[in-house]
């Protein structure tokens, strides 16, 4: 009896491999596949309002509408270019908010450029 359970468990578990391989090779052919995916909190979300019996169809196009983490842009600079402007006693946080502030300080410095160029 228990080679039985084993096979069926082999099969079945052979059968969800393929299928998944099917699913990633979709996934990496259409990549816009992802936005039809909920995030995790999202799908927290989603199974807590069905518990609930809330759930409907604008309630889910209203959480799924919502931006997921991976799709806020993001700016990546090279440390070795940034390095030269940067006090060398400050940790990461410490430089990107150094790098914030001045990013501030020249957005000021060009809108009073322009309001003396009028």
């Amino acid at each position: 009896m228990q080679g039985c359970l084993y096979g069926i468990y082999r099969q079945v578990l052979d059968s969800c491999l393929q299928h998944f391989g099917e699913y990633l090779q979709y996934r990496s052919r259409s990549p816009e596949i992802c936005e039809a995916f909920p995030s995790h909190d999202q799908a927290i979300r989603i199974r807590k309002a069905f518990e609930a019996g809330e759930i409907n169809y604008d309630k889910v196009q209203d959480i799924m509408a919502e931006e997921k983490p991976n799709q806020k842009p993001k700016f990546k600079f090279s440390f070795d270019r940034l390095k030269p402007y940067i006090p060398k006693d400050y940790n990461d946080r410490m430089a990107e908010d150094y790098v914030i502030k001045a990013l501030e300080h020249y957005q000021k410095f060009l809108r009073k450029q322009r309001e003396q160029a009028r």
